[in-house]
Parts: structure tokens; sequence; C-alpha cells
């Protein structure tokens, strides 16, 4: 897929996962709904895409653009006292209002349990999601797995935190030898 991209002049652009900052206690839930999306590369016209298109990339891959999205910073409702999943989304970008878009007709509740007692309240397009990131409809129930112990979106956050330490560790590493560099010289 590098190479693909490379070569569509495409490797520069940004993850949507990269451009997203989300409550840590509804990380599951929004990973959950956006599951591959979260891989998504922004662009700024999928017209440019056009002439990429032509040969196909290795493996599957997702765009997204705002240069559709209107202006308006629209704030989305709660129901019946279920406050909506966009509330977690923290970062204010333009993807970050697609986003919001996308989880409009999710609502936060507490657990399972309450969310299938509850489900009489949901209409035909709403779900109620939990922090785990299970997810319950009026007539359908998704259960994340065991095997979910960390989100993709927490773990980008640790890559650049690492990444920030690597630059200030090198940074450190630098003044370190030129003090040892000094110290030899005066010796």
């Amino acid at each position: 897929l590098d190479n693909w991209l490379k070569k569509n002049n495409l490797s520069f652009l940004p993850s949507l996962v990269s451009l997203l900052k989300v409550n840590p206690k509804w990380e599951f839930a929004v990973e959950s709904v956006l599951k591959n999306k979260l891989g998504s590369l922004q662009i700024d016209s999928l017209a440019k895409l056009i002439d990429s298109i032509a040969e196909k990339p290795p493996v599957s891959i997702s765009f997204f653009t705002t240069n559709t999205l209107e202006n308006e910073n629209k704030q989305f409702k709660d129901v019946n006292g279920y406050k909506n999943l966009s509330f977690a989304i923290e970062s204010k970008n333009e993807a970050s209002k697609i986003i919001s878009e996308l989880l409009k007709d999710f609502f936060c509740i507490s657990d399972t349990k309450e969310a299938i007692k509850n489900q009489y309240k949901l209409n035909f397009h709403s779900k109620f999601i939990t922090p785990e990131g299970n997810i319950v409809g009026k007539y359908d129930l998704f259960l994340q797995g065991e095997s979910s112990s960390s989100s993709l979106l927490s773990r980008e956050e640790k890559i650049d935190s690492l990444k920030k330490d690597i630059i200030n560790h090198e940074s450190r590493k630098k003044e370190f030898f030129s003090s040892l560099n000094l110290a030899q010289d005066n010796l």
C-alpha cells in the first residue's frame, strides 16, 4: 500500500485516527462505530483520486474529504436524557465535524443491560452504545469480544507521546555529548 500511495502522491495524507481526540471513557464506543473508517485518509477533494483509481491499490483503502462540509457547527440533540456520542469528540477540526455527523444516531448508556431494557425508546436508525463499544439497536445487538483490550485511538495517543519523548531524549543526548566533548577538551 505504501508504494501505491507514494506512486500516486498520496503518502503525505493524514489518517482520520491521527486527527481525532476522543474522550478516553468513550474511545471503545467511538472505535466500535467507526471501525475501518479510522484508517481513512483525508484528501482535499475526492476528484484528485480520479487518476489514482485507474490502478487498484494492493489492499482496500478509504478516503474522506471535508471540502463539501457545511461551515455550520452542529450540536446534536440528546434523546430521552441520553447523551449523543458526538459529545465524545474533543478535537476541533473539519474531520471532527464529519465524525460527529456519523455518530449522531448513537446514544450513550452505562451498560448493555440498561440498553436492552430501554431499547423501546429507540427509533429504527438510532442505537445505544456503551463505553465498552457494545451497540444495541431497536432490532439488533453487537457485543465487543474479549480481545478488545486497548483501543486504536489510545494507542495512537501513546505513539504520539512516545514520538515526543524520543525527540526530547535526542535533544538531551546531544546536550550530553556536547558537555562530554567540552569536558574532554578541558582535560
